[in-house]
């Protein structure tokens, strides 16, 4: 019973690692269009 409660929560940790990441990614996208966006804006 152990085990597979370990195994479900190994799995768990790693999809909200694989979601973590997933929105830091679109976060840094975003702020590079933000940036990016500025920059011709101030143009």
């Amino acid at each position: 019973l152990l085990q597979k409660q370990a195994e479900l929560f190994r799995l768990t940790q790693a999809e909200i690692d694989i979601s973590l990441a997933r929105l830091n990614r679109l976060r840094k996208e975003k702020r590079m269009i933000f940036k990016r966006g500025r920059k011709a804006a101030a143009k």
